[in-house]
């Protein structure tokens, strides 16, 4: 499950890049957005695809790098 931490850490990782206000107007209904089990899933799948991208990338060996 994707830690409140981490959702403000993204947020604000997203405004530093993009731009926007920093901040956060209601903490319940983010927690509760958080906990929902849509974002879970969201997470979850998220993961998936970054590990089988990461490993499709080694497999295939589409970069540069001194092991290859």
């Amino acid at each position: 499950m994707i830690e409140l931490r981490d959702v403000l850490n993204i947020h604000n990782i997203l405004i530093d890049k993009f731009g926007g206000s920093k901040g956060i107007r209601d903490y319940g209904s983010l927690e509760s957005a958080i906990n929902t089990d849509l974002v879970s899933v969201l997470v979850q799948s998220a993961l998936r695809l970054i590990v089988l991208n990461s490993y499709s990338l080694g497999i295939y060996h589409c970069m540069i790098s001194s092991t290859a």
